[in-house]
């Protein structure tokens, strides 16, 4: 990580305040040549809507979901928080159909693309994506642009603390109570250094991949949710995004979702191959911590 490009592009958007809003003359010329030279700030760019669907499902064809979930549980320890959303793009990336721009009152109805082309600040992008881990998970410019930065990087392994982090997550997560939502249930990640803002957005990556699970209002582990689908709730205090927006404790953690995202590591599958209580099927990292997560 460049240290020096970070934190140029740091400081074209955010102050001692929060949000800045953008000048001509920030960062300098100089600074941003050098952010633009090491990939961490871009030029604006100009996209058709075909073009990006094709993008975004191009990369996901140059991804597996194993290194996606590596990527996102690699990024638990190390607080590398930009590896953590090539989950969630991935599983949105994989399922997405190739379609046309279809109008509706706030963009495409299949993939909620604004406009039939647009410019993009990717720069913008990135900094949300070190910043927090993302912010527009669900738009397709951020899908593809995690996906395609991830590939240009190098692509992380997680070590024995970042599964331990897992495992102590999914625990704390089962052992909320049922009227748990995903903005007050962000208190069972604590276990992974972490702000608040950091938090939210992982347990919107984990509506996202189906871990916390309404049936009713489905992720994208099993297929797409087209935009005209993603309902949002009639609460005038809802800050998160679909699906998250809907999860109760009550509703569910999936341990389904669990066992196909994160694969639990040899050594402690091993010593629970006899555990007949669970000879159906291999434990998955959550059971390893806990056995009460009932699967919805």
């Amino acid at each position: 990580m460049d240290s020096r490009a970070l934190r140029i592009l740091n400081s074209a958007y955010w102050g001692p305040n929060g949000w800045l809003k953008p000048t001509a003359d920030r960062p300098s010329p100089e600074d941003r040549a050098y952010a633009e030279q090491t990939g961490y700030m871009f030029p604006p760019l100009t996209i058709g809507h075909e073009e990006l669907i094709t993008r975004v499902r191009d990369a996901a064809t140059r991804t597996t979901l194993r290194t996606a979930s590596d990527a996102f549980v690699a990024g638990l320890s190390s607080r590398a928080l930009h590896h953590r959303p090539v989950l969630s793009s991935f599983l949105i990336a994989r399922s997405m159909p190739d379609h046309a721009f279809l109008p509706g009152p706030s963009g495409c109805q299949i993939c909620g693309a604004l406009l039939p082309a647009r410019e993009v600040d990717l720069s913008i992008l990135n900094f949300e994506r070190f910043k927090w881990g993302g912010v527009r998970l669900l738009e397709p410019v951020f899908v593809w642009f995690t996906l395609d930065r991830f590939l240009r990087e190098d692509q992380p392994e997680p070590t024995t603390e970042d599964q331990r982090i897992l495992r102590q997550v999914l625990s704390d997560l089962d052992e909320l109570p049922p009227k748990a939502t995903a903005t007050n249930g962000e208190r069972a990640l604590r276990a992974m250094p972490s702000n608040r803002d950091e938090r939210l957005t992982v347990m919107e990556i984990l509506a996202i991949a189906d871990v916390l699970h309404d049936p009713a209002h489905p992720g994208f582990l099993n297929g797409f949710v087209p935009y005209a689908n993603r309902d949002e709730p009639d609460l005038h205090n809802t800050d998160r995004g679909y699906p998250a927006a809907w999860w109760r404790r009550s509703h569910g953690i999936s341990t389904t979702a669990i066992d196909a995202i994160f694969p639990q590591p040899q050594d402690t599958r091993s010593s629970r191959t006899h555990d007949n209580r669970h000879a159906h099927r291999s434990p998955s990292p959550v059971e390893f911590a806990s056995r009460r997560i009932s699967d919805s």
